[in-house]
């Protein structure tokens, strides 16, 4: 059965009504089906009934012997002309707020981490390679003018630079191993308060 076949049906049915009546009943179940989308015409139809069905259900409503009546998809009544009750959903424009600051922090967090270890390892191997040419310019430098002093100043300044840099990746691995994993789980923890917190959203 098709939209307009059961509302001429119903409109049939409720001819013993009056006209005022009769056409707030239709127009009611017009903006049900429109309301619906032509896509789920037929669940509504089946949802409805017959318009046999229907039209009791309104005359009963109209004498006051009843008041509704319960659905697979709600409860709704003609006189206050309640639609079936709709699915929770998330708000508007709440969830992607919070989606992008989220994946932002996430972002930022993770920058900020790949950062230190460029660096960190970027000044490894500066050091390295100071230390490197330093032990090389000593060894030339020495054989051919005898500066020899001076030679052995840049290695030193050299291998205090490099213990520096190891220093300093020793304390980044220290700092990878003990304070990364609580901040990393401090981190998944508040992202998922958040998601507790977006409205509508079932556990």
């Amino acid at each position: 059965m098709k939209q307009d076949r059961f509302l001429k049906e119903l409109e049939y049915l409720l001819s013993d009504i009056s006209a005022e009546e009769r056409e707030e009943a239709l127009e009611y179940y017009r903006c049900y089906f429109e309301d619906a989308g032509m896509e789920n015409e037929a669940s509504v139809i089946e949802e409805l009934g017959s318009p046999e069905k229907v039209a009791y259900t309104i005359k009963e409503g109209l004498s006051g012997e009843m008041r509704g009546e319960y659905t697979e998809r709600g409860y709704y009544t003609f006189e206050s002309k309640q639609t079936p009750s709709p699915k929770v959903r998330p708000a508007a424009g709440w969830f992607p707020f919070w989606l992008i600051a989220v994946i932002g922090v996430v972002t930022a967090f993770t920058a900020v981490i790949c950062v230190l270890v460029a660096v960190a390892a970027a000044l490894g191997l500066a050091m390295a390679a100071a230390f490197l040419w330093a032990v090389i310019m000593c060894i030339f430098g020495g054989a051919v003018s005898g500066v020899a002093f001076a030679s052995l100043a840049v290695i030193g300044g050299s291998l205090f630079c490099f213990a520096a840099g190891l220093l300093l990746l020793l304390a980044f691995a220290a700092y990878c191993k003990n304070a990364l994993p609580p901040a990393v789980e401090g981190l998944c923890n508040g992202m998922k308060a958040i998601i507790r917190k977006i409205p509508g959203r079932k556990e």
